[in-house]
């Protein structure tokens, strides 16, 4: 049966191009290494796929474990849909689904009832600004925060993103790619290092 499936392929002319390329980012609370960040984009024809996963591991008077995972899936240039899952100590903390609908998307957080982003198309997210740097852009949409969140652009290659709760990260390029993320938080500051 693969076989056949393989023929027809092969044969009909139909291209079933994959290309993949993953990153990964140590992650530090000053000189300490406290986790890891990966990240693999998946290019399927007029599909691309983002997969995140990380974990962080302070101590900060208890011990805290934050695990995210995320799903991302953009089609013909638009977010088509995402998943994520922040855990807490092995809990889920937060969970946030969007997917495309219609002239919009509808978006459900932590199980709440559905909401609508009416009449809007998203062609670049959070999880774009790891692969390529937002030149030109004053805003992105945040896939956890299911809303755009505030980019400026703090000096060259350097961009601030104001997330809806007030705190900041900061991500630095290379040559166009994310090469350092600083995270900016009222208990602990974090910085993402590409390895």
């Amino acid at each position: 049966m693969k076989l056949l499936f393989l023929l027809l392929i092969a044969t009909s002319g139909f291209s079933l191009e994959v290309y993949s390329q993953t990153l990964e980012y140590e992650i530090f609370k000053g000189k300490k290494s406290v986790g890891k960040l990966q990240i693999r984009r998946s290019n399927l024809a007029e599909k691309v796929r983002y997969q995140l996963e990380s974990n962080v591991l302070i101590s900060f008077l208890a011990d805290f474990k934050v695990e995210t995972q995320s799903d991302i899936v953009y089609q013909e240039g638009l977010l088509h849909a995402s998943e994520a899952y922040i855990y807490l100590n092995d809990k889920i903390r937060e969970t946030n689904k969007i997917r495309k609908k219609g002239n919009g998307y509808a978006v459900n957080k932590d199980d709440d009832e559905e909401r609508i982003l009416a009449n809007t198309s998203i062609k670049y997210s959070v999880i774009n600004l790891y692969y390529t740097e937002p030149v030109g852009m004053d805003k992105i949409f945040s896939e956890r925060f299911a809303e755009y969140c505030a980019l400026k652009k703090v000096e060259s290659n350097v961009y601030k993103l104001t997330l809806p709760n007030g705190n900041h990260t900061i991500y630095h390029y290379r040559n166009g790619q994310c090469y350092k993320v600083e995270v900016i938080r009222p208990l602990a500051n974090l910085e993402f290092r590409l390895i």
